[in-house]
């Protein structure tokens, strides 16, 4: 009987096996076990498969099923009230990608018909050859002239702390990358939230949003065991790309689907929103020209200073404008934030037409991101006179 559960990479199946004649008289157990791991691997060496490495935490797992089925007096997977493999291999601390179990019954204790009769079935087979297991555990018990063979297969891993294995992937990434430096608090605030998507994504919420503050960007959720293969996930899902800036978080631990345990990784791409723009002339002159599509303006240089205040003051607080214009005497004081710096909001739009005698304006665009602060997007403050 061969069950598959995919999700988990768990493998199930059992056999029993008839009388056979006599060899290996005298060996123990424990030796019968041996032989049998040999033969499992000669079995995969001939067939140019990897040998399995032996891991005795998973014989410890085959020897106490085995112990259970003689307690049983019944060959099987699954008993009432009793863990299943992955329950067991995770009450016993294991952390895996792939697991899978073979039992099987008999009155011999030759272990060579025990290989062949397991290879002649299609679900033992199959585990025994297959290429995701990296190690095995055996355990055989004896009860009466009846010999109860497990065979646990897995591929185990042995978890680094997230933080370390952040670490890890940022190297590799910033070589291929680069990255501009932002003041620590930011970079801290930006990987705080990147962790938390990770942390959500872990226990099986896929967010694919960032904090308001941050502002425009492209985010990837994916999980991941080893650590090339966080690398070529990493890799491929940036290819082609120039971010301004980027950022990922980590989160380990087990979940309902994963209970071997997995990286769950957040990688928030931030686009630089100047690439489309003609930007020879800066940032002021785009907003410029986009006035003058409204009505004639004229730059005034003078009033540029403040329009950088005034940005400022509209990315700490965007009540603070009302204020502002309480007490200015200019004929208009404007601040907005947007993703294009080419077209002018209609509100705004309207304001700049709607003002009588107004004909040259101080301009200011903040770009938070560049000076180190949360915001991927633009503010821009134009005051005129």
């Amino acid at each position: 009987m061969l069950r598959n559960l995919l999700v988990l990479g768990l493998f199930f199946s059992f056999l029993p096996l008839a009388g056979q004649k006599v060899e290996d008289l005298g060996l123990s157990p424990e030796q019968l076990e041996d032989k049998l791991f040999y033969l499992v691997n000669r079995e995969r060496s001939s067939r140019g498969l990897a040998e399995l490495e032996f891991a005795p935490e998973l014989r410890a797992l085959a020897r106490a099923h085995s112990l259970k089925m003689v307690q049983e007096n019944a060959l099987a997977h699954d008993f009432p009230g009793y863990e299943k493999l992955e329950e067991r291999a995770v009450r016993a601390g294991l952390h895996f990608s792939e697991l899978g179990e073979n039992v099987a019954s008999s009155d011999t204790f030759v272990m060579r018909f025990y290989h062949e009769q397991l290879m002649s079935s299609p679900g033992h087979r199959e585990n025994l050859l297959n290429g995701r297991f990296r190690q095995m555990g055996i355990g055989i018990v004896l009860s009466g002239n009846q010999y109860y063979a497990t065979q646990e297969f897995a591929s185990l891993f042995t978890p680094v702390p997230a933080v370390e294995m952040e670490r890890e992937l940022e190297k590799g990434l910033e070589t291929r990358l680069g990255r501009m430096i932002l003041p620590t608090q930011t970079a801290v605030a930006m990987k705080e939230d990147s962790r938390r998507l990770a942390s959500l994504f872990l226990h099986g919420q896929s967010p694919q949003k960032i904090a308001d503050a941050m502002g425009v960007a492209t985010v990837y959720n994916f999980s991941f065991v080893e650590k090339q293969d966080g690398f070529s996930r990493v890799f491929a899902e940036t290819e082609g790309s120039r971010p301004l800036y980027w950022v990922l978080g980590l989160a380990f631990g087990r979940s309902e689907k994963k209970p071997g345990g997995m990286y769950a990784l957040t990688l928030t791409i931030f686009p630089d929103l100047r690439d489309e723009l003609k930007i020879y002339a800066g940032l002021e002159a785009v907003i410029l020209e986009a006035i003058q599509k409204i009505r004639s303006m004229a730059r005034a240089p003078k009033l540029d200073s403040t329009a950088k205040k005034v940005s400022m003051m509209f990315y700490k607080s965007i009540a603070i404008l009302d204020s502002i214009n309480n007490r200015d005497r200019r004929k208009l004081t404007l601040a907005y934030q947007t993703l294009s710096l080419a077209e002018i909001p209609d509100d705004i739009a309207q304001k700049i037409a709607g003002t009588p005698k107004i004909s040259s304006a101080g301009i200011h665009v903040l770009y938070p991101l560049i000076e180190g602060l949360p915001g991927n997007y633009f503010i821009v403050a134009i005051l005129a006179n």
